[in-house]
């Protein structure tokens, strides 16, 4: 598994894919489950910057309705 590791507050992070929608994440993360990575979620990043998961499903349906 491809992953960036990042140190946050004294604590390991492991970030992997970078899927563009939901649904492509969840089903990610339901991979990453399956083989054993039980702490696996889904977050989202902005231009760089992590954001809430409403804020990143709010830009995905304002992307998508100017489609």
């Amino acid at each position: 598994i491809n992953a960036e590791e990042q140190l946050i507050n004294g604590t390991f992070k492991y970030y992997v894919g970078k899927e563009k929608d939901k649904l492509s994440a969840d089903k990610l993360k339901n991979q990453l489950k399956g083989k054993g990575f039980k702490g696996a979620f889904v977050v989202a990043f902005y231009k760089g910057e992590r954001i809430s998961t409403k804020e990143a499903l709010d830009l995905q349906t304002k992307i998508n309705n100017h489609e």
